[in-house]
């Protein structure tokens, strides 16, 4: 297989999921984009992020992600973000408590 034609099968499997459950087709790129937003800012605060203000945004992407992996039938994406919401939820009452 060469490049262009990897690239068609991804536009075409992108499309495939697409029609498949539109709903969580557009969950999974507003996650993504929070995923991405709260990584930039991460990176642009460092070592200082604001975590407090990122938090509830990264639990936020992780519960969108982990809904979707559920209509997937992915338990180990789903377990994995109900984890990592789980975590970030902690952190958050963490600085909330101070």
């Amino acid at each position: 297989m060469n490049v262009k034609q990897g690239f068609d099968a991804t536009i075409e499997w992108i499309k495939e999921d697409y029609h498949s459950n539109k709903i969580r087709f557009f969950l999974e790129v507003i996650a993504w984009v929070i995923s991405i937003g709260c990584t930039i800012t991460v990176a642009v605060y460092a070592p200082f992020p604001p975590m407090f203000v990122l938090y509830p945004f990264f639990i936020l992407q992780c519960a969108i992600f982990a809904y979707c992996a559920w209509t997937r039938n992915s338990m180990g994406m789903f377990a994995n973000y109900l984890l990592i919401s789980t975590i970030d939820l902690i952190g958050l009452i963490k600085i909330w408590m101070m």
